[in-house]
């Protein structure tokens, strides 16, 4: 878990820092971050799309525990 916010605030430094450096590299900084919500969109989309045609559920049902028939 400490592994986690350690590399999540890293990126979010690197983040911060390259958009306030101002120049081309906060334009670069900005198409980056663009392109992967582009992306994002697209991989929720096809996860959609991909379990209507198989018609899977994205979430998984609980099986019910029945106790000992007498």
């Amino acid at each position: 878990m400490l592994g986690l916010i350690a590399n999540l605030g890293m990126l979010v430094g690197i983040v911060y820092m390259s958009v306030s450096a101002g120049g081309s590299t906060q334009t670069d900084t900005l198409i980056a971050l663009g392109i992967v919500g582009v992306w994002i969109l697209v991989g929720a989309a096809w996860l959609v799309l991909n379990s209507m045609s198989t018609k899977t559920s994205l979430l998984v049902k609980p099986q019910t525990v029945t106790g000992p028939e007498l």
